[in-house]
């Protein structure tokens, strides 16, 4: 036991010192992988539950400190060999790679233990939600067989993981950094006369005193922009001569929430023809606002700036945004609530793209951006609504 406590304060004190010189060097993020791969080895080697639960309380912070790099994908590829030297795409995560090992060993045994193999599922939970290629899909699919087929009782919690990583949010944009964020094309007129809601799921790594969401601005500034703002969501009006409205929106429950979990955040704003325009903030698909604010002139909003979770004068985004998307008309209700992933997000955001993309009149669907269409070469996310509004990646994001 002495022996094992040894090697885990060892194991500690290594990533301690990488942190450190990561701090100088952020090409040492590589070597956060290291301690972990080996805790995860030597987990499934543990003789006694005591052993493999002393062993997991220090993985687990080992883990915890990795995960705040896993948006560097490239830092924890495994290792080129000589059949991949110059594939470097074919290349999966080592971490996830070492969990799926452990799972399955762990799991063929007489007697599994639960708790480890549910800590093991919540590390690869957190771990696709960051990352995951080709490769890491191959690598899982190939595992959940062997374990079907090799496990004396597949453990619930796994299964039920599998069942549900296809309507996980992994297509996601990780932001870090001042700048980081989505620029979207100002050429063209994205903005009707009838309205327009902008749809994202949101989660923020840590609270801010001002996260911007997305600005849509003409070269005069008149535009719209929404942001948070301390404890209150934002969204402000630039019409011309410099007159400005705002809405400010009580959110200190939902911002908390969103440094715990996902939060799919639309915001409607209607342009109506004789009442007053009108703003609706939904959140998870229930409406939590409704209020009055102006509606900008479309015209005016033409060869500006646009961006998503960056504004010009103020910190990026330091997070996660799934699935942005901008609609040219202001959607009900039971629309929003099909944007809301937690409802088979991936085949109604489908469906919906499908419905508008083929229309004669494509305003109704401006763009949305999946982080899994991206070329990262060219820093280019591309429009998957079928109608070539490709944006561009800022410094710091990560698809």
């Amino acid at each position: 036991m002495e022996e094992l406590r040894t090697l885990l304060r060892d194991a500690e004190e290594a990533q301690l010192q990488t942190l450190q010189a990561v701090a100088d060097d952020s090409a040492q993020v590589s070597r956060l992988k290291d301690p972990v791969l080996l805790l995860l080895d030597v987990l499934v080697q543990c003789e006694t539950p005591e052993m493999r639960r002393e062993t997991l309380h220090v993985l687990r912070r080992l883990f915890d400190a990795c995960s705040v790099h896993f948006y560097d994908v490239q830092a924890f590829q495994e290792l080129s060999t000589l059949h991949t030297a110059l594939r470097t795409s074919k290349r999966g995560n080592a971490v996830l790679k070492a969990i799926l090992g452990a799972l399955q060993t762990l799991s063929s045994r007489d007697q599994v233990d639960e708790e480890i193999v549910q800590a093991l599922v919540d590390m690869m939970r957190a771990l696709c939600l960051q990352s995951m290629n080709a490769t890491d899909v191959s690598m899982l699919v190939i595992h959940v067989c062997r374990i079907a087929v090799f496990a004396n009782n597949p453990p619930h919690c796994f299964v039920a993981l599998l069942v549900e990583m296809d309507t996980l949010p992994r297509a996601i944009f990780t932001m870090k950094g001042s700048n980081a964020g989505l620029i979207v094309p100002s050429e063209q007129q994205l903005f009707t006369k009838r309205g327009y809601s902008c749809s994202f799921g949101i989660r923020l790594d840590a609270a801010a005193p001002t996260v911007a969401l997305y600005s849509f601005r003409g070269q005069n500034g008149q535009g719209v922009s929404a942001l948070l703002e301390g404890k209150m969501l934002v969204v402000k009006m630039v019409a011309g001569q410099g007159v400005v409205q705002q809405v400010e929106v009580p959110f200190a429950d939902y911002i908390d929430k969103m440094e715990r979990e996902w939060v799919h955040l639309c915001i409607v704003h209607a342009k109506k023809m004789v009442f007053k325009d009108k703003l609706t903030v939904y959140v998870d698909g229930k409406s939590v606002f409704n209020g009055n604010l102006g509606y900008p002139d479309p015209l005016m909003m033409v060869g500006g700036r646009n961006t998503i979770g960056v504004e010009p004068l103020m910190n990026g985004l330091k997070g996660k945004l799934w699935s942005p998307a901008l609609f040219g008309i202001a959607l009900s209700e039971a629309e929003v609530q099909r944007l809301h992933w937690r409802a088979h997000w991936k085949n109604d955001l489908n469906s919906v793209a499908a419905e508008n993309a083929g229309l004669s009149d494509k305003s109704k669907f401006c763009f949305c951006y999946d982080a899994r269409s991206c070329d990262l070469t060219k820093n280019v996310c591309y429009d998957v609504s079928g109608n070539d509004c490709h944006g561009s990646l800022g410094p710091g994001t990560n698809s």
